[in-house]
């Protein structure tokens, strides 16, 4: 969650960087992650949750908080996506 806050000079944004796991909800301080974001290219990292043993997602968006979603979530949705381009093509 974001909070602007107004000052003599201008405005301050800061933005909280706690996320979980999608499938176990093992709540993370994302200090650690946050200082690899911003060293990862794509701004975006996957991490092994310590608990369910699952790979995580991690990413920012466009307010500067911190989304997660479970890998094989995303695999299951590009497969998805590819067969419907393949249904519309053989058609």
């Amino acid at each position: 969650m974001s909070y602007i806050v107004k000052i003599p000079n201008g405005i301050i944004c800061m933005s909280e960087t706690l996320f979980e796991c999608p499938k176990c909800h093992t709540k993370y301080s994302g200090e650690r992650e946050s200082e690899r974001l911003h060293n990862a290219k794509r701004m975006l990292i996957y991490k092994r949750c310590t608990t369910c043993r699952s790979w995580i997602g991690i990413t920012y968006d466009i307010q500067g908080d911190i989304r997660s979603w479970l890998k094989e979530d995303e695999l299951v949705n590009s497969n998805r996506s590819a067969i419907l381009k393949m249904k519309s093509f053989i058609k």
